[in-house]
């Protein structure tokens, strides 16, 4: 799961490692992310027990940590500066970014 920025829009995506399932969702601002997270978690990811992030203040923070807890989740931070340890988003970061680029062509 990772926060990704494209122009002037943050999304907050996430991807299942066996089903590959995406999602990618709009935020309108940070504020109500823990909210977000937790519907995802509770709606679209039921049986999830392990969740792995980068180091983004928005997952590591006292109110995630305590929803983590409360919904039985393991959550696993990828190495500072390490990004390549989330691949499965980074690459669909890049390939979002050149379907963009060649869009606006």
């Amino acid at each position: 799961m990772d926060i990704f920025h494209i122009g002037n829009r943050t999304y907050i995506t996430s991807m299942c490692r066996y089903s590959k399932y995406l999602l990618m969702r709009e935020m309108a601002d940070k504020v109500n992310t823990v909210d977000t997270l937790e519907e995802i978690l509770t709606l679209t990811y039921p049986d999830c027990r392990n969740l792995q992030t980068d180091n983004e203040s928005i997952f590591t923070s006292i109110t995630c940590m305590l929803l983590y807890r409360r919904l039985h989740i393991t959550h696993n931070r990828t190495p500072t500066a390490h990004s390549t340890s989330n691949g499965s988003v980074e690459r669909l970061y890049s390939t979002l970014i050149k379907i963009a680029a060649t869009l606006a062509k």
